[in-house]
């Protein structure tokens, strides 16, 4: 598969076997990488990522890769990391009150 990323810091972290299914049909095949790896002030590529993620056919598959990945740089399924990091920790919260 040719890897639009490559070069990019995206192959760190790439699996191709998990990939495979989705990988190719993401919006963000065709887009520049380093949309998807702001600076981290740079709200206006933020936002253009997120949108080019919004419309994407394979959101949840690139969420579902990204979240367990504990990924620190990147949009990913439509987040930052940061925003990754806070629905971890929620998630964490609800299992933790669930086993109460």
């Amino acid at each position: 598969m040719n890897d639009p990323h490559a070069g990019h810091g995206w192959h760190m972290w790439a699996d191709p076997d998990a990939q495979a299914a989705w990988w190719a049909s993401a919006a963000c095949a065709g887009a520049d990488p380093d949309l998807f790896f702001p600076e981290t002030r740079d709200r206006w590529k933020v936002a253009h990522a997120k949108r080019l993620c919004n419309r994407c056919p394979v959101l949840e598959p690139c969420r579902d890769y990204a979240m367990p990945k504990r990924l620190l740089e990147g949009i990913w399924g439509g987040l930052t990391a940061a925003e990754r990091d806070r629905l971890r920790r929620a998630d964490r919260r609800r299992q933790r009150e669930r086993n109460a």
